[in-house]
C-alpha cells in the first residue's frame, strides 16, 4: 500500500472510526437523552436505556445546570507582547491592531456565541469539542472583495485524528464537511467529482428514511461528505470522498493554503483520556449506569402510581347508580356476593381495593430515585447550590465550603475550555495576519485611531526616574502616523507568533455569582484602602522607599481578580506622591568641606585632562610624521617602478620595429624573384605555342613516317621542359623539371 494514496487514507479513516466505535455509541445515546429524542434510541444496539419508557430526562437537567459554569458569554480577549520590556511604539501599536482586528472577526464576521456554546455542549455531551478555522475570501471575478476567518465548532463524528498515545504523537487530523454539487464543482472541478454520490441529507438522527430515500422535491438538498485531512508528516492537505471502507475518491492534495506555527488549523479538547490514548471518555459514559438506574426507578415509580387507585367492588343489587358516582380512574365493579347481602349496611356492601403496599413501595422508590439522582449530579459535579437547592438546616459555613470545593472541581475544565478557546483565537489572529491584505487589517482595526492609546501606554511604562522633574508633556510618537501603522502591520505579517499572543480571561466566559462578585470588589476596596492608609505616610516621609512600597501594594492587589483594572491608576498615585515629596523636601545644609574637596578633585581632574591632551597631541604629531614619511617612500617606489616599466616597453617596441624592417626586406626580395620567374614562364609559354603551330602546319602537309616518340628539351634559367611526341611526330605532352629549386624558393 503506497503511503498517502487513496487506499492508505481509506484504511486510516476506517481504523480511526473503529477505535471510536464505543465513543460514537455513547455520544449518540447522550445526545438523544439530552434532547429527549426517544425515536433515536430505538436504533441503538446493546443499549439498556432504550427499553425504559418513562423518564425524567435527568441527563438534560445535569448538562443544563453545569453549562453556565463553563460558558455563558463571549470572553474578553487582549493581544499582549510576549516580552514586557518591548514598549516601542511600533510593537505596542501592532499588538493593539491585532487585538482590534481579531475582535472584529469575532464580533462581526462570525456567530461566535453560538460557536462557543456548541463547542461547550459537544464537550459535555460527547467528551470532545473541536474548533476549526478557515480563511474564506469573497471573490468577484478575479478581485478579492472581502476577507474573513471562519470559526466553526465540529460535531463529535466530524473530527478524526490518527491513533496515538498522547497529543504530540498525532500525525494527522481531519474534519468532515458536506458539500453540495455546486460547491464541489467550484472547489475541485467537474471532472474530479464524476464518481461522487451526492446522497447525504443533513438531518437529525431519526431521519433514516429521509437519508435512504432522498427526494429533492421535498426540499432536502443532497450533499457529499468530503474529508479534509491535514498530515503533518508529509506537510500536505488531502481532500477525500469517503463512501465506505473500500470506496472513495482522492479529490485533491496540495500544500497547506496557510502556513501556521502548529500546522493544524484546529484546537480540540479531549475529556478524560486514558494515559496512553487520545480517545475521550465522556461524562455520560462515566455516569450512564447511574442515569439508567434513575430512569428505571422513575419507570417503576410511575407503574406504582398507576396501581394506587381507589377502585372498589359493590353488590350488584345496588344497581349502576353507585358506579356513576365515580369517574376517570375511580371505578366500581358490580359482583354477586351473598356474604355482602347478608349485611344490611351500605358500607358492608362496598369493598375498596387495598393500596397500602403500593404507598409503601412508592415511598421506597421515591427515596431511591432521589438518591440515585443525587449521585448523577455529584458525578457530573453539579452541586445543590448550582441547582438552587439547599438544605435550610445547613449553616452558612457549610454552604461556603460546599461552594468552594465545587469551584475547585470546575476550575480544571474551566481552564481547559478557556485555553482551548484561547488557542483557537490565536490561530484566528495568525491566519488574519498571514493571509489578510494589509489594507483590510488597517480598516477593520481602525489603526490610526489607536495611536493615542499607544502614546498613553508608553508614558505609563516610563520609569519613575524620568518623571521626577516636572516637564511639559512631549509627544512620544514623533514618526509619521501612516508610516508607523504600515510598519506595525508589516511586523504582524512577518513576526506575529514570536512576538505576540492572544489571551482571554477564564472568568470572562462563565456566569459569575453577582453577589460574590460584588463582595469581592468590596473586599478589594477595603484591602486597598487599608494598605494605602498604612503605606502612604511611609512613602510621603521617605520617597526613597516608594518603589519598595509599590511592590508590596502590588502583591496585595494581585490576590484579587479585578485588581488588574485599577492597578495602573493606583501605581500612578505612588509616583505622584514620590514627586511631591521630593519637591517639598527642604534642601540639605551646605557642605563647605565637601565642596572644597570637590573643587580640588575638579582641579586635579582638569590637570589630568590637560596632560592627557598633551600626550594625545604628541602622539598625533608622531603619527602624522610617520604617515608623511611612509607616503614619500611609497611615491618614490611608484616612480621607480613606472620608469622600469617604461624602459621595458621601449625596448619591446624597438625590437618589434626591427623585426618589421627585416620582414619588409625579405618580402621585397621575394617579390623580385617571383616577377623574374613569371617573365621566364611567359617566354617558355610563347615558345611552346610557336612550336605547336609549326607542328600543326607540318601535319596538314604530309604525314610523317612512323617513328618513336621524340623528347625535346627546352631549358630556362631555372626550369627544364621536356616535350613528348607520338609515332607520327605530334606532341602529346610535356614534363617540366626544376633545375635549381633553391633559387626558385
Amino acid at each position: 500500500m503506497e503511503k498517502y494514496s487513496l487506499s492508505y487514507w481509506l484504511n486510516a479513516l476506517r481504523k480511526a472510526k473503529e477505535s471510536r466505535k464505543n465513543l460514537y455509541k455513547d455520544a449518540h445515546e447522550s445526545i438523544a437523552l439530552y434532547s429527549g429524542n426517544l425515536e433515536a434510541l430505538k436504533g441503538l444496539e446493546r443499549s439498556a436505556i432504550k427499553d425504559v419508557k418513562r423518564r425524567i430526562n435527568c441527563w438534560s437537567f445535569v448538562v443544563n445546570s453545569i453549562i453556565p459554569a463553563y460558558y455563558s458569554r463571549l470572553p474578553d480577549i487582549e493581544c499582549n507582547l510576549r516580552s514586557d520590556r518591548e514598549n516601542e511604539p511600533v510593537k505596542l501599536l501592532a499588538s493593539l491592531i491585532a487585538e482590534k482586528a481579531a475582535n472584529y472577526q469575532i464580533d462581526e464576521e462570525n456567530d461566535t456565541h453560538q460557536v462557543l456554546y456548541h463547542f461547550t455542549s459537544q464537550y459535555l455531551l460527547t467528551g470532545i469539542g473541536c474548533y476549526w478555522l478557515k480563511y474564506t475570501p469573497s471573490i468577484e471575478g478575479e478581485e478579492v472583495t472581502g476577507e474573513r476567518v471562519q470559526l466553526e465548532s465540529l460535531c463529535y463524528d466530524d473530527y478524526l485524528c490518527s491513533d496515538a498515545r498522547k497529543a504530540d504523537e498525532i500525525t494527522w487530523k481531519a474534519r468532515r464537511a458536506f458539500l453540495s454539487k455546486e460547491e464541489a464543482i467550484a472547489r475541485f472541478g467537474e471532472d474530479k467529482i464524476k464518481g461522487i454520490n451526492f446522497d447525504f441529507v443533513e438531518q437529525s438522527d431519526n431521519s433514516k428514511d429521509i437519508q435512504q430515500a432522498v427526494d429533492l422535491e421535498k426540499g432536502y438538498q443532497s450533499k457529499a461528505a468530503v474529508w479534509e485531512i491535514w498530515c503533518k508528516e508529509s506537510g500536505k492537505v488531502y481532500w477525500l470522498n469517503y463512501e465506505s471502507d473500500t470506496k472513495g475518491e482522492l479529490l485533491d492534495e496540495d500544500l497547506p493554503p496557510i502556513s501556521l506555527a502548529d500546522f493544524y488549523p484546529c484546537a480540540e479538547l479531549i475529556a478524560n483520556p486514558a494515559p496512553n490514548s487520545v480517545i475521550p471518555t465522556s461524562a455520560y459514559t462515566l455516569a450512564k449506569d447511574s442515569i439508567l438506574e434513575t430512569e428505571r426507578l422513575t419507570e417503576r415509580k410511575h407503574a406504582t402510581l398507576q396501581a394506587i387507585r381507589t377502585n372498589f367492588l359493590y353488590d350488584s343489587i345496588l344497581g349502576d347508580q353507585v358506579s356513576s358516582l365515580f369517574t376517570d380512574d375511580l371505578k366500581g365493579y358490580a359482583v354477586t356476593n351473598k356474604a355482602i347481602n347478608q349485611v344490611g349496611k351500605l358500607s358492608d356492601m362496598i369493598e375498596f381495593t387495598p393500596i397500602e403496599p403500593y404507598v409503601r413501595a412508592l415511598e421506597i422508590f421515591t427515596t431511591a430515585q432521589q438518591e440515585s439522582l443525587n449521585r448523577v449530579f455529584e458525578q457530573a459535579g453539579s452541586s445543590d447550590l448550582m441547582r438552587g437547592m439547599t438544605n435550610p438546616q445547613e449553616s452558612a459555613t457549610a454552604q461556603d465550603l460546599k461552594h468552594t470545593y465545587t469551584s475547585l472541581r470546575f476550575s480544571v475544565p474551566q481552564r481547559q475550555i478557556a485555553e482551548t478557546t484561547e488557542k483557537a483565537f490565536n490561530i484566528l489572529t495568525e491566519i488574519l495576519c498571514e493571509a489578510f491584505d494589509p489594507a483590510t487589517i488597517i480598516e477593520t482595526s481602525n489603526a490610526l485611531a489607536l495611536l493615542p492609546d499607544v502614546q498613553e501606554q508608553i508614558q505609563q511604562t516610563q520609569p519613575a526616574q524620568m518623571q521626577q522633574a516636572p516637564m511639559p508633556p512631549q509627544p512620544v510618537i514623533q514618526q509619521n502616523p501612516i508610516a508607523l501603522v504600515v510598519q506595525a502591520v508589516q511586523l504582524l505579517k512577518n513576526d506575529f507568533v514570536r512576538r505576540f499572543s492572544i489571551a482571554i480571561k477564564t472568568d470572562s466566559m462563565i456566569a459569575l455569582d453577582e453577589r460574590e462578585n460584588r463582595a469581592e470588589r468590596l473586599e478589594l476596596m477595603q484591602a486597598s484602602s487599608d494598605a494605602l492608609a498604612k503605606l502612604m505616610p511611609i512613602a510621603q516621609s521617605n520617597p526613597n522607599l516608594v518603589d519598595a512600597i509599590k511592590l508590596q501594594y502590588q502583591f496585595v492587589l494581585r490576590a484579587y481578580k479585578g485588581a488588574k483594572e485599577i492597578e495602573p491608576e493606583l501605581m500612578a498615585v505612588f509616583d505622584a506622591v514620590k514627586q511631591q515629596a521630593q519637591a517639598q523636601q527642604p534642601p540639605p545644609p551646605p557642605d563647605y568641606e565637601g565642596k572644597k574637596i570637590e573643587l580640588e578633585n575638579r582641579k586635579l581632574s582638569i590637570k589630568e585632562k590637560e596632560i592627557e591632551l598633551q600626550r594625545l597631541k604628541l602622539f598625533q604629531e608622531n603619527e602624522l610624521e610617520q604617515m608623511q614619511l611612509s607616503f614619500k617612500t611609497q611615491v618614490e617606489s611608484v616612480k621607480a617602478e613606472a620608469a622600469a616599466i617604461q624602459a621595458q616597453v621601449k625596448a619591446a617596441l624597438d625590437a618589434q620595429k626591427l623585426e618589421i624592417e627585416k620582414y619588409k626586406a625579405a618580402m621585397t626580395e621575394r617579390e623580385k624573384l617571383i616577377e623574374e620567374k613569371r617573365l621566364a614562364d611567359d617566354v617558355i609559354t610563347r615558345r611552346i605555342e610557336s612550336i605547336e603551330r609549326m607542328q600543326t602546319t607540318a601535319s596538314t602537309q604530309a604525314p610523317a613516317p612512323s617513328q618513336p616518340p621524340v623528347v625535346l628539351n627546352i631549358q630556362s634559367s631555372d626550369k627544364k621542359i621536356n616535350f613528348i611526341r607520338d609515332e607520327q611526330g605530334r606532341p602529346i605532352g610535356a614534363v617540366s623539371e626544376v633545375i635549381n629549386p633553391q633559387t626558385v624558393g
